[in-house]
């Protein structure tokens, strides 16, 4: 009993530590973000039946679930409170926070990897891609040593401290984060050997910090407290003081400057918790307006990207109300409240949406959104989304030309059962003439660019053809910018105004049922459960769309290919675009008034609600 008893109470120690004990939460939580970061890839290489799961981007994936869990996690507190009032030392706290920390990380990992197999396994069902597990294995050995450099990095700064707190805590927090992935990119396809060389440098500066380390944990830094009962900082006495040197001068900011600085002043990240929220969803407006289509025409996640931001912006917001009961005895308009918590997410996800479209004016490349894939005994034009066409009875129409060939146009339906079908003007299934094949690109280059070429010229140019039989392209490929400096521009789609609406509407409509438990005769509990309700909700809708293309509901693409040609037809008359445009701004007017609405009869409480995921599953 004598032998065992230290091991037990180390044991227990580390079982009670709050890294190990909130695991279980966070391991469904970064399970279903693998899950959701995983079905966008899973669906883009369903797309290519000859592909592989990159396993650079599978360690990406695995990296951000350990970044996510290192940023939000509460990793940085070395022990609870009620810790340094028992008989114990600081070297023993630090042991044990640590070692439980590393095995929550391990846990999470795994449950990570599972995710991945479990998508890999689906993915070989629907298509011919298919993952090594060996090299899974391999990547997630490499990011459990990682993570453990990461593990001893966070627990060497300041390591005198119970927690750690202010810029430079956040900082070091957020750089580590940012060095996992990069680690992970870095040592993906490297020998596993060298997954000994985080282990070495980790161990090695744990060491060096648990030689260090003080009998006991401070709440505050000792210079701090030397500071302030130094004789050089005395504070000079009462004949010194003349009117005009009896304090600091004060400093004016405008009002709304002082309550946006209060507002946005909240856990888990102090002064940083509203920068960081805003440059994410700029991010994330960023992606939203299609800018990676410059690069790659394939890379259109708009439709996910906007489902996502829903997600994101109902996931901000509660934490900005941290604040509310502190600023709600202040004569301060509630109108003018909610204009302070809404208006900078909107401004930060309009301005991304603007650098994304800035960007693709400078970068991007028009010789891409026309494209001819050879993939025998396959091959098609390939145009973007807004240059196909709906038939709505689902009569298809027949692809023709003058010397009389004809062939049904490649259709898929919206959705399983459905009568309306997607289809495209430059593609057939079945097999055509070389010179049928250089027509459908003839007329594509005309729809996209409005530039005509001759069929003639386009054939005598790329196609490589035995006869009337097309084997291919030749090996210059598609070089339609070279041989055409002149080529048209194609004029921009008009979806701002309804991709703001698709993303702020239900966002409006989602804060409007959260600020509705702002009530006397709601608990704190009940306000917890109906936002992380609300929460699980809008990650359903990015779930979704994976859950429709591995069923075979439906297809992403194809309702976003829809939407784009919706819009673009609407377009196409002044009075129809007019129509959009005013209904995509009376419907974010009405659901942005209505969750105002809500604020403004809100109840607010005195003891302000932490909307933690900690401690949502611990007692606050």
């Amino acid at each position: 009993m004598t032998i065992n008893s230290p091991l037990r109470l180390f044991v227990s120690q580390v079982t009670r530590d709050r890294a190990l004990r909130s695991s279980p939460l966070w391991i469904v939580v970064t399970a279903l973000n693998t899950s959701v970061l995983m079905g966008v890839l899973s669906m883009r290489l369903a797309r290519d039946e000859s592909g592989q799961p990159p396993t650079r981007q599978l360690a990406l994936v695995l990296g951000l679930a350990l970044a996510v869990y290192l940023l939000t996690s509460g990793v940085r507190s070395r022990c609870r409170r009620i810790d340094m009032t028992v008989p114990l030392s600081a070297r023993n706290l630090w042991i044990v926070h640590s070692l439980a920390t590393c095995l929550a990380g391990f846990l999470i990992l795994l449950a990570s990897v599972t995710v991945l197999v479990a998508h890999l396994s689906i993915l070989s069902r629907i298509s011919e891609s298919s993952g090594s597990r060996g090299e899974l294995v391999a990547v997630g050995t490499k990011l459990a040593a990682i993570w453990f450099l990461a593990v001893m990095v966070t627990q060497s700064y300041r390591s005198d401290l119970r927690k750690p707190t202010g810029r430079k805590s956040i900082l070091v927090s957020l750089a580590t984060a940012a060095a996992v992935l990069i680690l992970a990119v870095i040592l993906e396809g490297q020998s596993l050997s060298l997954s000994i060389l985080p282990i070495v440098v980790g161990a090695a500066l744990g060491f060096r910090s648990f030689r260090g380390l003080p009998e006991a944990f401070s709440l505050t830094p000792l210079e701090v407290s030397e500071q302030s009962t130094s004789p050089s900082v005395a504070a000079p006495s009462a004949t010194s003081v003349s009117p005009t040197t009896a304090g600091p001068t004060p400093t004016h900011h405008p009002l709304g400057v002082l309550i946006a600085r209060v507002l946005f002043h909240t856990p888990p990240w102090g002064a940083a918790t509203g920068w960081i929220a805003l440059l994410f969803i700029a991010g994330l407006g960023f992606l939203m307006s299609g800018v990676l289509r410059a690069w790659e025409p394939d890379a259109d996640v708009r439709l996910w990207v906007a489902t996502m931001t829903v997600y994101m912006l109902l996931a901000f917001f509660p934490p900005l109300t941290f604040r509310l009961p502190t600023l709600d005895p202040l004569p301060v308009s509630r109108r003018f409240l909610f204009a302070l918590l809404a208006l900078p997410a909107i401004l930060s996800l309009m301005l991304g949406y603007g650098g994304g479209w800035l960007a693709q004016k400078l970068l991007g490349d028009t010789t891409r959104l026309v494209q001819y894939r050879v993939e025998m005994p396959h091959y098609w034009v390939s145009v973007p989304y807004a240059n196909l066409e709906v038939a709505w009875d689902g009569e298809v129409p027949e692809l023709t030309s003058p010397w009389g060939e004809s062939h049904p146009a490649s259709s898929s339906p919206l959705f399983r059962g459905s009568t309306a079908k997607l289809y495209s003007p430059y593609n057939t299934p079945e097999e055509g003439t070389a010179a049928f094949e250089a027509l459908l690109l003839s007329r594509a280059i005309d729809a996209v660019h409005g530039v005509s070429i001759p069929h003639e010229e386009l054939l005598d140019r790329y196609f490589e053809v035995d006869g009337d039989r097309l084997l291919g392209l030749n090996r210059g490929g598609l070089t339609l910018q070279q041989d055409y400096p002149d080529l048209g521009r194609p004029e921009g789609q008009r979806q701002f105004l309804f991709l703001m609406a698709f993303v702020l509407v239900p966002w409006f409509l989602l804060l409007a049922i959260f600020l509705r438990t702002f009530r006397s005769s709601l608990s704190d509990r009940t306000r917890q459960v109906t936002f992380w309700s609300l929460l699980g909700l809008a990650l359903l809708l990015m779930l979704g769309q994976v859950a429709m293309a591995v069923t075979g509901l439906a297809r992403p693409d194809v309702l976003r290919g829809t939407i784009e040609v919706t819009l673009r037809q609407a377009a196409d008359s002044p009075l129809t675009a007019l129509a959009t445009a005013v209904t995509c701004l009376l419907l974010m007017g009405a659901s942005y008034w209505l969750a105002e609405w809500q604020l403004i009869k809100a109840e607010i409480p005195m003891t302000p609600t932490k909307f933690a995921l900690l401690d949502f599953s611990q007692e606050y």
